[in-house]
């Protein structure tokens, strides 16, 4: 992501464009496939449509906070700049978790039925759990720091 957005300005505003129109079009196609049964059940689905969806999604989010964030001036919001850099240092637990919320014992979409509620409550517990892993992974670091 960083790489292609700092090609250059004119070139990172159309990549801006292009990625948020092959993240809408990759998410139609998806719910498209999903709604259908035999579709759906495709390796296409699996093995294409679906991780093609998701990087594209994940691509331009990237793209579209970059953006974003280069038009505020965060000398005015330096607790602002301290969360991004937090949320950016537990960004690898956040991946780890998340999934445990979503889909399993766990998940916060069978035992709420209200979509919004579940995903407040997923987005808390997916963040408090990235939390917890970051602070055992920097303890388990430090202690093999100590060792050396």
């Amino acid at each position: 992501g960083y790489a292609i957005y700092n090609l250059s300005k004119e070139k990172s505003d159309l990549i801006i464009i292009f990625s948020n129109i092959f993240a809408v079009a990759l998410s139609v196609l998806r719910f498209v496939f999903s709604r259908d049964a035999g579709l759906s059940e495709t390796n296409t689905y699996f093995f294409y449509i679906i991780p093609l969806c998701y990087n594209m999604l994940a691509l331009a989010l990237f793209f579209d906070l970059k953006w974003i964030f280069s038009k505020i001036d965060f000398e005015k919001y330096k607790f602002s700049d301290k969360i991004i850099s937090h949320l950016d240092k537990i960004s690898y637990e956040m991946y780890i978790v998340h999934y445990i919320f979503i889909a399993g014992v766990w998940s916060a979409y069978d035992w709420i039925e209200n979509v919004f509620l579940a995903t407040i409550v997923f987005l808390l517990l997916s963040t408090m759990a990235s939390e917890a892993v970051h602070f055992i992974s920097q303890r388990i670091e430090k202690i093999g720091a100590k060792r050396k």
